[in-house]
């Protein structure tokens, strides 16, 4: 049983002439439920009863605030309303609180309800003393018949409509309320579910209203919010946009400077990477070289060939580009150097031809070479060269041996002629020359044959026509040397003007149709002292 409550601030007279509390009891209603009533009354006292102001101050708001606050009816039906009175004296505003709000006048009533629960009312005045008086009533709700029990469905707001960037999650702004009802179970069980949308929807708690959902695929997508309260279902959808996610630029892999000597090549495998994965990656370049060469894969890899030849020395400035497909068209570069040097190559000097010279005469041998790098100059210098030849370079590329062989030099030499370019790192090229000087004294030797009178076949030999005879310094061959015999008549012949040596002849035959037979065996020799 609750029991009549007073502020300590409320109505507080004169103790010599104040009233007593009126407390009531309780009392039993309907169908035997206990409502517990708290009713605080006041009664109000004779002005002459009141505290007397202080002698300063005699108007009345000056003193110290009453309020009086009372219901028509401290005990109502459900749903049923009470109307609250009041009065207050010494007080210039009064302010409700409680359940009620808002500023009242000194004096006045107000229906309150309908009610459902029990409700309490406080009603607080001031004026000018500086205490304020508070009083309060309870209004208690007796439930006569059980109130109705029809459920309802739950209220589901499944938030306003969305937009999110991929790759970026999306926290739902659900929200379910319900009347508890049915009981059992007084509990709403909530499903966020996906509808439409061209991708998959990830919810981390699908359960939950307030869950965080993600996305696969950019679009529009239709969520579903739906709350079961065990008998009876509701729902409400939203609509995400989901944006696609920003391109993002690719990345080059790092080349690097480059250095390689001419007539070298070198080969780099470059790649590039792109977090969107869809995107087409592309290769192109800027300022290459002619030597220069950029090759795209199409698998996010390219092949960058550096193949210089000997007159691209130098240092040269190549821009590699990776560019994706995206929106907007991003691209990643790099600017690198790539240095070539110089790589000098042997000089080539042209092949000098054996020399034979008589004592005492005199000849010159002729001297060239080249150098593939066209900026080399050459020189000639020899190892080998007898007193009698000298070596003269005309700092052209030419030059000359002058030979000048006296009696008694007669002999053979070899020496060896080399050309050296002006290059860095400085090479060569070599000939040999042989140098045979004779004798000035000639000698002769005289061959006699016996001409044949049959063909191969076995047959006479009816058309000869003449001979040929064929000489050299060598036993069987090469006879470089050949003397024609055009009498077929004639069996002898003498071969003059022969240098000192060992000589080695054979003799052929012809037939008025040119046919020529096979050298005479054995071949004869001589030696010239």
């Amino acid at each position: 049983m609750a029991t009549r409550n007073t502020s300590s601030q409320g109505y507080s007279p004169d103790r010599r002439s104040g009233p007593a509390a009126v407390s009531r009891g309780c009392r039993v209603v309907g169908r035997g439920v206990v409502i517990a009533l708290v009713a605080a009354v006041v009664s109000l006292g004779q002005p002459s009863q009141l505290a007397a102001a202080p002698k300063h101050d005699k108007s009345p708001t000056s003193q110290k605030p009453v309020v009086h606050l009372s219901a028509n009816n401290t005990t109502v039906g459900y749903d049923e309303s009470a109307e609250l009175s009041w009065t207050a004296l010494n007080a210039t505003v009064c302010t409700a609180s409680g359940d009620w709000d808002g500023t009242m006048p000194t004096s006045g009533t107000k229906t309150v309800g309908p009610l459902t629960t029990r409700g309490t009312f406080v009603l607080s005045c001031s004026g000018q003393h500086p205490r304020k008086a508070t009083e309060s009533v309870t209004i208690d709700v007796v439930i006569e018949n059980d109130p109705p029990t029809v459920n309802t469905a739950p209220q589901v707001n499944a938030g306003a409509n969305r937009s999110v960037t991929l790759p970026n999650t999306l926290m739902l702004p659900g929200t379910v309320s319900d009347d508890g009802l049915p009981n059992p179970p007084a509990a709403v069980t909530t499903t966020w579910s996906q509808v439409s949308g061209p991708g998959t929807v990830s919810f981390t708690d699908a359960s939950s209203v307030s869950s965080t959902v993600s996305f696969d695929v950019d679009g529009t997508y239709t969520l579903r919010l739906a709350a079961d309260d065990g008998a009876l279902v509701s729902s409400d959808e939203m609509q995400v946009t989901v944006q696609p996610a920003p391109n993002s630029a690719p990345q080059l892999a790092p080349i690097g400077d480059q250095s390689l000597a001419e007539g070298d090549s070198l080969a780099l495998l470059l790649s590039a990477s792109d977090v969107d994965e869809g995107d087409v990656l592309s290769f192109s370049h800027d300022h290459l070289a002619s030597f220069v060469t950029l090759t795209d894969n199409g698998n996010r890899t390219a092949t960058l060939a550096l193949t210089p030849g000997f007159a691209d020395n130098g240092t040269y400035s190549v821009t590699i580009r990776v560019t994706d497909d995206g929106s907007p068209i991003l691209a990643d570069e790099e600017t690198l150097t790539v240095s070539v040097t110089d790589q000098n190559r042997a000089p080539q000097i042209d092949p000098i031809a054996d020399v034979t010279i008589v004592e005492n005469d005199t000849q010159t041998v002729a001297l060239s070479a080249s150098d593939p790098d066209s900026g080399d100059g050459v020189s000639f210098s020899e190892v080998g060269l007898p007193s009698f030849a000298s070596l003269t370079d005309f700092n052209n590329g030419t030059g000359q041996i002058a030979l000048m062989p006296g009696s008694t030099d007669v002999g053979q030499y070899t020496a060896i002629v080399t050309v050296t370019d002006h290059g860095s790192s400085p090479l060569t090229g070599q000939s040999a020359l042989d140098i045979t000087v004779t004798s000035a004294f000639h000698g002769s030797a005289l061959l006699t044959w016996t001409a044949p009178n049959t063909n191969t076949d076995g047959s006479p030999l009816t058309d000869l026509a003449g001979f040929r005879i064929y000489y050299g310094s060598t036993s069987g061959g090469p006879y470089p040397n050949m003397v024609p015999i055009n009498n077929a008549s004639v069996n002898s012949h003498q071969i003059d003007n022969l240098s000192a040596g060992a000589y080695y002849f054979v003799i052929t035959a012809l037939n008025t149709s040119g046919e020529e037979s096979a050298y005479s065996d054995p071949p004869a020799s001589g030696t010239i002292p």
